[in-house]
């Protein structure tokens, strides 16, 4: 007999796990180990798939590469994001 898969490896309240949220759209990132997309700001470039970091990791991606910036539609027209802008600093 095999068990059911219900995200065994998730662990509620680790380090905000939960409480991730993108601050334009809201859209909540609570998978541990879901890639995250995140924007370079330098390059003005999106950063996805296997190259963007897992949620496990971004807080330590995004502190040591200080050029990127959590995705929320910044290659977007403005009139095109969804949400309040999102500034930075």
């Amino acid at each position: 007999d095999c068990e059911a898969y219900d995200g065994q490896e998730r662990v509620a309240g680790e380090d905000g796990a939960e409480d991730l949220c993108c601050p334009v759209t809201g859209e909540k990132l609570s998978h541990l180990h879901e890639r995250v997309p995140v924007y370079h700001v330098a390059a003005r470039r999106k950063i996805t798939g296997n190259a963007a970091p897992l949620r496990k990791n971004l807080e330590a991606y995004l502190q040591n590469h200080p050029e990127c910036e959590l995705y929320c539609g910044q290659d977007k027209p403005r009139g095109a994001r969804t949400g309040a802008r999102a500034d930075r600093g």
